[in-house]
């Protein structure tokens, strides 16, 4: 996307749809009488995930000039769920964090706490039953399924910029992942340092640390 270009934006539900969809999904699964005010919240993460979207390299997610937003897409609607109970959480309603987090749990086998900071442009590619716990998450980050990202006492993972994490990795206490790096599927990283621009695979301490040969990150996003 070249810089200072804003596409056109195109959401199959219109933004009053869109927060009443989600009032009515929180009612039904928390049907404790409280009030929903999803309304700034809503409105909040769908700048956030067009953001995110205009990025992202996928029929599914738009073209050179339209961002598509679809409810019923599920990695989509991940995303959004999970940029909607950090909007919450930052504007300080925090019973509404909690019910976007679980409802996203519920709906989609995503589990990311509310109050882990994730990147302005991520994708979350099938992630069924992935677990992200606290830790700092580079920009341009694509998750894919049963990827568990875990703290280890206090210490937690660094993740840098464009990391691409296949299925069933596991990435854990103060490992730091470096710029550009390809973690393989089954790859378990304890306490490691991994450099940029590599691929890894095994499980520590055994770790098979090999160069890149492509950015696999430029297939999936538009990078700057």
């Amino acid at each position: 996307m070249p810089p200072n270009k804003r596409k056109a934006f195109r959401c199959s539900l219109d933004q009053p749809a869109l927060v009443a969809y989600v009032r009515a999904q929180l009612d039904a699964l928390f049907p404790d009488g409280t009030p929903v005010a999803a309304d700034a919240v809503v409105a909040a993460a769908t700048e956030r995930a067009r953001h995110c979207f205009a990025h992202i390299r996928h029929a599914a997610f738009g073209d050179a000039d339209t961002v598509v937003f679809d409810h019923l897409h599920g990695d989509q609607y991940t995303m959004f769920l999970y940029y909607a109970s950090n909007s919450a959480f930052v504007a300080g309603d925090v019973a509404l964090a909690k019910k976007l987090f679980l409802l996203n749990k519920a709906l989609n086998g995503f589990f990311c706490l509310y109050d882990t900071l994730l990147p302005p442009v991520m994708f979350l590619n099938h992630a069924l039953g992935t677990v992200i716990g606290r830790g700092t998450y580079g920009n341009y980050l694509l998750v894919t399924q049963n990827v568990t990202f875990g703290i280890d006492g206090d210490r937690a993972p660094v993740i840098g910029e464009g990391v691409i994490v296949y299925g069933g990795a596991l990435i854990a206490g103060s490992s730091t992942i470096g710029n550009r790096t390809v973690i393989a599927a089954n790859a378990s990283i304890r306490n490691a340092e991994v450099p940029a621009e590599s691929v890894v695979a095994g499980s520590s301490p055994d770790l098979v640390i090999r160069p890149r040969k492509r950015h696999l990150s430029e297939t999936f996003f538009d990078l700057p």
